[in-house]
């Protein structure tokens, strides 16, 4: 089974991190400060300033997972190109579909892209990321959704 390639980003939340992705991924490439600072930034404008800053990381030790077991290099699409930000190529593509079915539960159903993203190799280091930063995730969701639950107290 090959990926799909008219599968898409959906949502704010799939957007950002995959705009976060490329930034982690255009500091690496260009090794300017402003790429590691604009890659947190996003995290943290999603997430609040330290769950941002926690999730940041996240995202971060899940993309070196990804790097440490790959060959070549990751391809991705510059986060600068307003027009090509909607597009994906096919690194981006497995990695966000491994994140989604990962984040669902379904980790036996992302092993097909990471085993492409991965190009073979052992990706159980990269599930282990993907699930930390899911927990991380949803974390943050869980406290929201408490925080915006009046608490009811006896008098």
């Amino acid at each position: 089974m090959i990926s799909d390639r008219n599968w898409t980003i959906i949502g704010k939340s799939e957007r950002d991190m995959l705009k976060t992705f490329r930034f982690f991924l255009l500091a690496f490439t260009e090794g300017s400060q402003t790429h590691w600072e604009t890659a947190m930034s996003i995290s943290k404008g999603e997430h609040g300033l330290d769950a941002g800053r926690d999730i940041g990381f996240a995202l971060l030790r899940v993309l070196q997972s990804v790097r440490e077991t790959r060959t070549n290099s990751f391809m991705f699409i510059h986060p600068g190109c307003e027009k090509c930000a909607s597009e994906l190529l096919d690194c981006e593509r497995y990695l966000m579909q491994a994140i989604r079915h990962v984040f669902k539960g379904e980790t036996n159903q992302a092993l097909v892209p990471l085993m492409l993203l991965c190009e073979g190799a052992d990706t159980n280091t990269v599930i282990t990321r993907m699930q930390e930063l899911s927990a991380h995730i949803n974390s943050v969701r869980d406290e929201n959704k408490s925080s915006n639950t009046p608490s009811i107290q006896a008098k």
